[in-house]
């Protein structure tokens, strides 16, 4: 993660995450480039940290809300707006599988208890909805610019977000798609 934040994020004044499913990963490995000494045990000097705000889309089926506990204190820590933690986070909650899964017993959370732990944040919007060229249009719009957008998921998921990042004509330069 520190080669892609050096390679590709140059200098950006914010970074917009949108992510589904097991994709959530990507934010805490960003999170941790903010003091990458305590997190990391990786001497970084100040200029290659990560201080500057990070907002969240993260799409999951209602019955999959995978690393609530985290997610919910990531955005209790950027609540004010500074550099820390998620400053704002928009949870898609999608419907569950008909099918178990194939983790058993290894799902997340629920979309009650994604309610339960984020509702009252203020800097957190739960929404029963895929992915949508509104939600990224609203997402992208208030990023401070210059913004690298990172998109992480299924293929379907990112290859649906990167055409919505198109017709949006955000420069494909500041977008970087994380796939297996």
């Amino acid at each position: 993660m520190k080669r892609f934040l050096t390679m590709r994020m140059g200098h950006v004044a914010s970074v917009l995450l949108c992510v589904a499913g097991t994709g959530i990963v990507a934010l805490p490995q960003l999170l941790a480039h903010r003091d990458p000494m305590k997190l990391l045990g990786i001497s970084t000097p100040r200029r290659d940290q990560l201080h500057v705000p990070i907002d969240l889309v993260y799409s999951c089926r209602e019955d999959d809300v995978l690393m609530l506990p985290q997610l919910a204190q990531w955005c209790r820590d950027g609540g004010g707006g500074d550099a820390s933690g998620v400053r704002r986070c928009t949870l898609l909650l999608t419907p569950a599988n008909a099918r178990p899964g194939c983790f058993g017993d290894a799902a997340g959370g629920t979309a009650a208890d994604a309610e339960e732990s984020l509702q009252s944040l203020p800097n957190v919007r739960i929404v029963r909805s895929q992915l949508s060229a509104e939600v990224v249009m609203e997402a992208t719009g208030r990023m401070p610019p210059p913004c690298r957008v990172v998109v992480s998921g299924p293929g379907p998921f990112n290859l649906a977000a990167k055409r919505m990042l198109a017709e949006l004509n955000v420069d494909d330069e500041s977008v970087t798609i994380l796939s297996a």
